[in-house]
């Protein structure tokens, strides 16, 4: 089963977490936050197994088409293959804006995480935010008001290596459940959610 914990950690904003003053889920495991610089020397270092490139040239093809500016977040985790002892867990995000494409070291760094988690049976969860053209007033974290773009949000979870996408009932759940107590949260303004149809079906056909 995958860790429900580690997805929310994902799915969540931060500022939804500190808006309740609740603390960060636990979850199976802790997170490390690497440098980004750090992250792109180890990725350069040790080149990922090519075997997982339509995979990921896949996700990157239905990313991309989604219109207007993107951030992509990960969290995964999986085991060392010489050694079932040693985790390696690796957050972080990449964005993919509509005129100049990809962050270039940010997608080098997605690329090698998600293959290695993929190759070792990894677990965790990634989240697309899809900013759109409309907007709303919503507040700034001072509390005046301030125009923000209207947001879809899509996920995707990961067991044992195996990625599927989660379905838009699923991905509103994890956002507004408080992942410490279960409660529900207040929903969030100018969010919607949604599931890539392309993405389900091509991950189905290379299981």
């Amino acid at each position: 089963m995958v860790s429900w914990p580690i997805l929310l950690e994902t799915l969540i904003p931060t500022s939804r977490n500190k808006r309740k003053n609740k603390k960060g889920p636990s979850g199976l495991f802790r997170t490390s936050f690497d440098p980004q610089q750090a992250q792109l020397r180890d990725a350069k270092a040790s080149p990922y197994p090519k075997t997982h490139r339509p995979l990921l040239d896949m996700l990157e093809k239905v990313i991309e088409d989604l219109p207007g500016n993107k951030i992509l977040t990960w969290t995964v985790s999986y085991a060392d293959a010489a050694s079932k002892h040693i985790k390696y867990q690796h957050s972080g995000n990449v964005d993919i804006r509509e005129k100049d494409g990809w962050n270039a070291d940010g997608k080098i760094i997605m690329e090698h995480v998600l293959a290695q988690a993929i190759h070792h049976r990894g677990e965790g969860g990634l989240v697309v935010r899809q900013f759109l053209p409309t907007t709303f007033m919503g507040k700034r974290g001072d509390g005046l008001p301030m125009i923000l773009p209207e947001k879809r949000v899509y996920g995707l979870r990961m067991e044992e290596g195996k990625l599927a996408p989660i379905d838009a009932e699923a991905m509103r759940w994890a956002h507004e459940t408080d992942a410490d107590t279960g409660e529900h949260l207040e929903t969030e303004q100018g969010v919607s959610y949604d599931e890539l149809p392309e993405l389900r079906a091509f991950l189905t056909a290379v299981r």
